[in-house]
């Protein structure tokens, strides 16, 4: 059971009035004598719109954190006819056998300032990915290619997904994909790479899993956990998904979330995630509740309860509010909430876990803070 949540702001972005730090990602970090936490992160220009890439990081368990600084080839470039392709969703994770950090994010585009949709522009969103030696250097960016069967993929992307880290250091990757440029769902798959500190070689890949309701299955997240792997799907059908497998790359049918009295848990388009405390599972996310009918995909508060991996489900009775509904009352006396639907989950140890969230603020000119809970 989760004994306690502590909350705090680690940057506050509607003080000062500044656009909120989004997609703040964290992983723990160990290079023999030093040991750290990274985040990145991105600022939050629009919906969908993203500044360059950034990271920042704490000595003391994410109670203070260095002033953020650009990934230095994970900014803006031109891509002609008035088009920018940045990275976003980005994932860093730290890889103890080659003491790397490992970010991994996908490619994105913008015009005049706002998101636009690489499908107008026939164009194609690939995964990339940047890494970080044991000095603090950071490698230039470059897209993850020859993935067997998904190089003639129109999208391949693993942004904001949780992936797998091997006791004999290949990585298990899950990702989201299209077919071609005019389809519309998304289906989900893993692989299985080898990874030697510089380079991604795929070594496998697992079956695929669809949905074909609106953009189908999107920005899955694995985790091992006793003898299987599970993994968590965002759908748009009104549901969110986990599947089950045994050696992280073949999956079983996708089986939609409940809770342990068999009731369904709705869920609008919005990713989760998993973590492990005290040596059981759990998984953080935003579901529909009284609460919070009148928010945005029920973007807040953010949840986490307890998953029984004998029942298939997660127990009810475990449930509780990471982060609570931040509500405020605007000028034309319209009340607003902040969403949390973009949150990261990071083991510190095996009885400590730390989440974190950008507020989304639209109606805010998208200034918003930066949150943080432990969870003991």
């Amino acid at each position: 059971m989760i004994k306690s949540i502590k909350r705090s702001v680690i940057w506050p972005g509607r003080e000062m009035a500044v656009n909120a730090l989004f997609h703040p990602r964290v992983t723990t970090c160990n290079f023999g004598d030093e040991q750290f936490l990274l985040m990145t992160c991105q600022e939050l220009l629009g919906s969908d719109c993203f500044g360059p890439a950034l990271f920042s990081t704490s000595s003391n368990d994410g109670d203070t954190w260095s002033t953020p600084r650009p990934i230095p080839d994970m900014g803006w470039r031109d891509a002609g006819n008035s088009l920018f392709r940045g990275i976003c969703d980005i994932v860093p994770e730290f890889h103890p056998r080659t003491r790397t950090i490992l970010a991994i994010g996908h490619e994105v585009y913008s015009r005049n300032g706002k998101f636009f949709n690489h499908r107008k522009a026939g164009l194609s969103l690939h995964s990339v990915f940047c890494i970080m030696d044991a000095s603090g250097r950071w490698s230039d960016a470059k897209p993850i290619l020859d993935i067997p069967k998904l190089n003639s993929m129109h999208d391949w992307i693993c942004g904001n997904c949780q992936r797998a880290t091997l006791s004999d250091g290949d990585i298990i990757i899950p990702f989201y994909c299209r077919h071609s440029k005019d389809q519309v769902d998304c289906i989900v798959c893993s692989i299985k790479f080898s990874y030697d500190g510089k380079n991604l070689t795929a070594v496998n890949k697992g079956n695929q899993l669809a949905l074909s309701v609106k953009r189908g299955l999107l920005e899955p997240s694995i985790i091992q956990y006793g003898r299987n792997f599970y993994m968590t799907i965002r759908a748009e059908d009104g549901c969110g998904y986990f599947a089950i497998s045994d050696d992280g790359l073949q999956w079983g049918e996708i089986i939609p979330w409940r809770w342990d009295d068999g009731e369904a848990i709705e869920m609008s388009t919005t990713q989760q995630h998993w973590f492990r405390l005290n040596g059981k599972l759990y998984l953080a996310y935003t579901r529909k509740a009284e609460i919070n009918q009148d928010i945005f995909r029920w973007r807040a508060p953010l949840f986490a309860a307890r998953f029984d991996e004998e029942k298939l489900c997660l127990e009810k009775d475990t449930e509780r509010i990471v982060f609570p509904i931040i509500r405020e009352t605007l000028a034309d006396n319209i009340e607003k909430a902040a969403l949390m639907g973009n949150f990261h989950c990071t083991e510190i140890s095996t009885s400590k876990v730390i989440i974190t969230v950008g507020e989304s603020r639209s109606s805010g000119h998208w200034h918003g803070d930066v949150l943080m809970a432990v969870i003991l």
